[in-house]
């Protein structure tokens, strides 16, 4: 038997269960699930996603800070007319 037990604390209607003989299982259908014996989901995506960037140089979550650090660094020379320096 396949069931979907609600959940109160969102609007989704809840986690799938399949019950067993007297087991209850509750299959992961959305981060690590296995489709026809390929793995699937949003935490493969986010493997795939974080591999690419890593392997293609694109740019990294210090990059990142690093960029907006300049860009408060340059607003705030203009507004005050002085140097800011960074790093």
């Amino acid at each position: 038997m396949t069931f979907q037990v609600p959940d109160p604390a969102s609007n989704h209607a809840g986690t799938l269960g399949v019950v067993d003989g007297n087991r209850l299982h509750s299959p992961d259908t959305t981060y690590w699930p296995m489709f026809n014996g390929v793995r699937g989901g949003a935490l493969r995506d986010e493997f795939n996603y974080f591999a690419s960037c890593a392997l293609d140089g694109k740019p990294t979550p210090g990059d990142a800070t690093a960029a907006l650090e300049a860009t408060l660094a340059a607003e705030e020379s203009a507004r005050t007319g002085n140097v800011v320096r960074i790093g």
